[in-house]
């Protein structure tokens, strides 16, 4: 009788501690207290490098193998991966989460379809962080950043390099998650320029 009480009260200790997480293939296993918060996750984004033609995803929630698996299995179905990088174009990273995408040079990023898989896999998409070269364009008062490859638009909020258009610059931007609902099919994505890499205008900004 002691045997099965004390076996019932740590097994609801352990529930408490660390609670049950249900992914949606049905398995079920327990996190720690590792995962963190939103912000930390968005300050901790300071230190991302993106290498040319790849793209870097900031996830809350990915912490554990179960959630590497179930992640890069959504995202391996992307279009305009390069299959020959990271065994499928996909590698996740569960001490950072963080995911990296390879994309085959001159595809477009499907960011609508990144956010939908991660978020159908059941996690949070904190942060999309693009390496994106090409042209600085200005259309109707809107800085506008074309990819030399792929054709793609970014528009670019928060940043006055209007003295650049017609330049060409080399830059690593993000998308942050509340700028997904502005994203219409077509319609160019909304950026913030973390770091001006390369441009042909010098600017302190």
């Amino acid at each position: 009788m002691r045997g099965t009480l004390f076996f019932a009260l740590t097994f609801f200790a352990a529930s408490v501690a660390f609670p049950v997480q249900t992914h949606p293939d049905g398995k079920t296993h327990r996190h720690s207290d590792s995962e963190k918060s939103r912000a930390s996750l968005e300050a901790e984004g300071v230190d991302v490098f993106v290498e040319p033609h790849h793209t870097v995803i900031q996830v809350n929630g990915v912490v554990c193998s179960f959630c590497a698996y179930g992640a890069e299995k959504s995202l391996s179905k992307l279009d305009g991966l390069d299959r020959s990088e990271f065994g499928n174009g996909v590698l996740v990273d569960i001490h950072t989460q963080r995911i990296t995408l390879a994309m085959t040079p001159g595809t477009e990023i499907p960011i609508e379809d990144i956010h939908r898989r991660i978020r159908k896999a059941g996690y949070d998409p904190v942060a999309v962080y693009l390496r994106i070269a090409g042209t600085l364009e200005s259309v109707g008062g809107n800085l506008l950043l074309k990819d030399a490859q792929s054709g793609q638009l970014f528009s670019i909020v928060g940043s006055d390099r209007s003295r650049a258009v017609g330049q060409s610059v080399d830059v690593q931007a993000r998308v942050v998650d509340d700028a997904f609902a502005s994203v219409n099919d077509g319609a160019p994505i909304p950026v913030v320029v973390d770091k001006w890499i390369s441009d042909s205008v010098d600017n302190d900004e």
